[in-house]
């Protein structure tokens, strides 16, 4: 058990870690497929590296015994008497609860995941672009699922209907569900740390950066598709571990897109954890041991 809530603790203080570094001086940087990347390392990291440890061999000399010291042990040993007093196992509780409250958890991503596959179970699908298309008729938010799209092409015109493909289909071909189902999990294991629901948000907001990036690289106007952001986010049905069109603010979007693209000097931000990482490895990872000194006469 503790060391289990030791284990919980180094995870947590290294998830912290990568949240202030991207909060603080990532989050508003344009780098945002390199942002993808330096969050997944900190669901990586903080679950991982806790596991390992280094030995390090320390020799020392073996200890002379003298009859006395030999004496005197024995008569320890002889007045030594075990006092056992039964105690409550508040370990057991704890562990408990932690288990009972992880399993609902992931039980309710079950539960979505799910949901996801009988809904888009029930719908014609059709192929695009090597993606499969599923067509509702019902008003739902425009989303992706792995290399699943769903929209109502109904309800927007065609210049609409290519923003949110293209979009959507960037979401596909760089797996970005893998990124959501990852932050749920790591949510459903680590539910007793704050930042762990933050850092669920700050990924997929950061998807949803990356989406409008790439998909305003292929667009020839950028106002159709900005006006496109504001008439999707009418829609308030979406379902959870999914891609959404309108998952971030919009109002946070728009400036995103706006923003002026960040200088590659900046780059040195993401060299931060390096040294943090390597403080933690030494300072919690090395394990000594001590082992006698083979004497030799």
């Amino acid at each position: 058990m503790e060391a289990l809530f030791i284990y919980g603790l180094k995870s947590a203080g290294l998830l912290t870690c990568f949240y202030v570094v991207y909060y603080f001086l990532l989050r508003k940087e344009t780098f945002f497929s390199s942002n993808r990347w330096f969050l997944l390392s900190g669901l990586f990291v903080s679950a991982f590296f806790p596991l390992f440890t280094w030995t390090k061999t320390i020799y020392v000399e073996r200890p002379q015994w003298s009859m006395e010291d030999w004496m005197a042990m024995a008569k320890s040993q002889e007045s030594l008497t075990l006092v056992t007093e039964p105690s409550w196992d508040w370990t057991t509780l704890v562990m408990g609860s932690y288990l009972i409250i992880a399993l609902i958890i992931l039980g309710r991503v079950l539960m979505q995941l799910i949901s996801i596959f009988l809904f888009l179970k029930k719908h014609p699908v059709t192929s695009e672009a090597s993606l499969r298309m599923v067509h509702v008729q019902q008003e739902v938010t425009p989303f992706s699922f792995f290399n699943y799209v769903v929209i109502n092409n109904q309800l927007y015109s065609e210049e609409e209907r290519k923003s949110i493909f293209l979009h959507e289909k960037i979401h596909c071909n760089q797996y970005h569900s893998i990124d959501i189902l990852l932050s749920h999990l790591y949510c459903g294991l680590f539910w007793f740390h704050p930042l762990a629901w933050r850092y669920k948000k700050a990924i997929a907001q950061n998807l949803e950066f990356l989406a409008d990036q790439k998909a305003m690289e292929q667009l020839e106007s950028p106002t159709v598709y900005q006006k496109t952001l504001v008439k999707v986010a009418t829609s308030q049905q979406a379902l959870s571990l999914t891609n959404p069109f309108n998952q971030s603010l919009i109002k946070k979007r728009i400036l995103m897109l706006q923003q002026k693209q960040s200088q590659r000097r900046n780059l040195w931000k993401y060299g931060i954890m390096l040294p943090a990482l390597v403080a933690f490895m030494l300072i919690f990872q090395v394990k000594t041991v001590a082992q006698e000194r083979k004497v030799t006469y």
